[in-house]
């Protein structure tokens, strides 16, 4: 459920910045409000499976944004070896 959407007047499509993959082929990101009703460790919860259970190398992941969370979702992306 999207509670708000962008502004879309403010937010255009940029050029493709491919070096943002940091060498892989997919790129999953994220970009909001990072509070304890958002789910956002759910993405890193998720990244530990694909990466490491599923041992996939192609994919990385950009959250970005601030919250009440995001000290926590540093200590959990450190936890899960995924920084």
């Amino acid at each position: 459920v999207v509670r708000s959407g962008p502004d879309t007047t403010r937010m255009k499509p940029g050029p493709a910045q491919p070096e943002l993959r940091l060498g892989r082929e997919h790129l999953v990101c994220y970009l909001g409000i990072m509070g304890p009703q958002d789910g956002v460790d759910i993405v890193l919860r998720a990244m530990d499976v694909i990466v490491h259970k599923f041992g996939r190398k192609d994919v990385s992941a950009a959250l970005l944004g601030f919250g009440d969370c995001l000290e926590e979702l540093r200590r959990l992306c450190t936890e899960l070896d995924l920084d």
